[in-house]
């Protein structure tokens, strides 16, 4: 899709940028580019006009599509000349994998037509999987049991294990143990695992629809932030003296204000504006933090943390009150509870 046919967000040639910038990550041959079939995935640079993000500037981001059909290059999108067209005249149809975090007016599951001339990585497909398929996987029991098909992919690093794996589990379900697999076992039985894997990391959900596997940002970085915070928390357990003590209680203030702020409601709440406290305190392994979050534009809201890297904790964000009544009684919301999940323990999810 050219730039003049999408308002917002075009496609770049990813050929062209390979010809007059050299510090790009190489591409994948033409052969790989052209040769590339329904039920593999294409990874594209998907361009906008400069927006702000997370505080610095960008101009577009690489996505992953799934492709779902070969078209002609030159009907315009119109005519499918099939797979029996020869590869200069391919040119791909596809369904975008995942939500966007830059670039605008596009969402998961959105029609995408490219050529081989925009694709800037492939997966590697069946034979040549960019993935080990003896690495072990944690599974949900009700996966294999019952035939199902994970709701859910998470890639993590637990403790006693020497490299991240993956936790395949089905939303709604409560397993106090996991059943240990081989990637392979997993891709067998559902060949669209093979994306995820691929991938190499992130948090994945299953498509309601179809058959296919995107990333769940929104959880991601929430995940990533809560896994901050734990980390923050180890580290003011383990340093419990001066001066390392003030620059692990620092780094634990910018981690609970990160994932408060990914978590803040917005709207006419105001703007966060970070977190007042008189200190942090330890206490048989836990640490726990009480003050207030500033707000710009709103009032200010009582704020409670208490974390423990093994069990996990909460942030609770308490509300303002608020005034109703002829008599002007104080009655506030619900607070905003923030969940923060522990440390990953195999000896207590992992059925050896």
């Amino acid at each position: 899709m050219s730039r003049d046919d999408a308002p917002g967000w075009w496609l770049a040639d990813a050929e062209e940028r390979q010809r007059t910038d050299r510090s790009l990550p190489p591409i994948p041959t033409l052969a790989e580019r052209q040769g590339l079939a329904p039920g593999r995935f294409a990874k594209l640079a998907f361009r906008c006009e400069p927006r702000m993000v997370d505080g610095r500037e960008t101009t577009g981001e690489r996505l992953w599509v799934a492709i779902r059909e070969i078209v002609d290059a030159g009907a315009g999108g119109g005519d499918r000349s099939g797979p029996n067209a020869s590869p200069s005249e391919r040119a791909y149809l596809g369904t975008l994998q995942g939500d966007p975090a830059v670039v605008p007016g596009l969402r998961s599951g959105d029609e995408i037509r490219f050529t081989a001339a925009q694709v800037v990585d492939i997966d590697r497909g069946e034979g040549a999987l960019d993935f080990d398929r003896n690495a072990p996987a944690a599974v949900d029991p009700a996966v294999l049991q019952f035939g199902r098909p994970p709701t859910r992919l998470v890639r993590w690093h637990p403790d006693g294990f020497e490299a991240p794996i993956w936790f395949a589990g089905i939303d709604g379900t409560e397993q106090p143990q996991a059943t240990l697999v081989t990637l392979g076992v997993l891709v067998d039985r559902w060949p669209e695992l093979t994306h995820p894997f691929a991938a190499g990391d992130g948090d994945w959900v299953r498509h309601e629809q179809r058959p296919e596997y995107v990333r769940d940002r929104a959880d991601h970085v929430r995940a990533m932030a809560a896994d901050e915070v734990v980390d923050a928390a180890l580290r003011c357990l383990q340093q419990p003296r001066d001066p390392q003590a003030a620059e692990a209680e620092a780094a634990f203030d910018d981690a609970v204000e990160r994932l408060v702020q990914r978590y803040w409601p917005g709207g006419g709440e105001g703007r966060f504006d970070g977190i007042a406290h008189a200190g942090i305190s330890r206490d048989r392994g836990r640490v726990r933090l009480s003050g207030t979050a500033r707000v710009r534009e709103g009032a200010d809201r009582p704020i409670e943390v208490d974390v423990s890297p093994d069990a996990g904790g909460a942030v609770t964000l308490h509300a303002p009150p608020k005034r109703r009544g002829l008599l002007r009684r104080t009655e506030p919301d619900p607070p905003l509870v923030i969940p923060i999940p522990g440390r990953f323990t195999p000896s207590a999810l992992i059925e050896h």
